[in-house]
């Protein structure tokens, strides 16, 4: 198992590849439901590059206009999907220790290879379940199923083809288009972002973070950028960004709750006269509750 899990954490950042898939998000907003079905390829070159460009938008039905904007979009948030929107094991230990990994014994074909099928799920609490076909001789996910405890699907990914000898010559790799700066670990963390940065408090929890960075976003009143401290935490698959933005002079404690797309949740506004922002594939509840431990 644990040689298993190696190969799942490593397979994404190591294994040369390109591919097609097809993948569907489902969310409520207000008892309605609404889904997003669409193509894209995929590739890596074994050393850490990677790319996504969008191929079909098979649902919902929108504009020429609309599908413009919609790839270009994706394109755009091509670093944040390879990197989080599907499944991984993005800590090994972690992993071991809060989720538990089934094999079925079903050996299944995607896209003309052999996959293990795999169950998995957090070991307490869990919020849903994730169906797993693994390439059985590489260990990249070629299928992933996200379901609700009573079955209801929220998300799923699928290879449709998928090519481990493809020439990769002439690929575009991602470039990152928002600039995002290694934050210190000590006093120097101020110095770097203009005001003193608070830490969620994760110990005796499931998360820890795993990476600490210096990111800016245009300030919505119009007054040139915001500057946050962006921290990065995962309990071994799920992933949460918990930001704070500095005091906000004058402000009530207001956190306002986004709608949920797919098993996303987003929460930002102000805590304790301080700007914070949260979003993570987690409830928001427990959202809230590292944002909340940061004061």
């Amino acid at each position: 198992a644990a040689a298993l899990l190696r190969r799942m954490h490593q397979a994404p950042w190591t294994v040369a590849y390109t591919g097609t898939r097809r993948v569907e998000q489902s969310w409520k907003v207000d008892n309605a439901t609404y889904t997003t079905i669409y193509r894209e390829e995929v590739s890596a070159d074994g050393n850490g590059r990677y790319a996504i460009d969008p191929l079909d938008l098979i649902a919902p039905q929108v504009s020429t206009m609309e599908l413009q904007v919609f790839n270009a979009t994706q394109k755009a948030r091509e670093g944040f999907l390879y990197r989080y929107r599907d499944f991984h094991v993005q800590d090994e230990a972690r992993f071991a220790r809060y989720y538990t990994a089934a094999a079925t014994g079903v050996v299944r074909q995607v896209a003309g290879r052999s996959c293990d099928e795999l169950i998995v799920q957090r070991r307490s609490n869990a919020p849903w379940t994730y169906v797993l076909a693994v390439d059985t001789q590489t260990g990249l996910v070629l299928s992933c199923r996200q379901e609700l405890p009573n079955g209801t699907p929220v998300g799923s990914m699928e290879f449709e083809s998928v090519d481990f000898q493809a020439d990769l010559s002439q690929k575009l790799w991602h470039q990152a288009s928002n600039e995002e700066l290694a934050l210190a670990r000590d006093s120097r963390a101020q110095q770097q972002l203009g005001f003193a940065p608070v830490l969620p408090n994760t110990d005796g929890g499931s998360f820890t973070l795993i990476e600490s960075n210096k990111v800016t976003s245009p300030d919505p009143s119009g007054a040139g950028e915001l500057t946050w401290a962006k921290y990065t935490l995962s309990d071994g698959v799920e992933v949460v960004f918990v930001l704070h933005g500095g005091a906000l002079v004058g402000s009530d404690d207001v956190v306002r709750v986004s709608p949920s797309v797919g098993p996303w949740n987003h929460v930002e506004g102000t805590l304790h006269g301080e700007r914070v922002m949260g979003m993570g594939r987690v409830s928001v509840d427990e959202l809230l509750d590292l944002i909340a431990s940061a004061f």
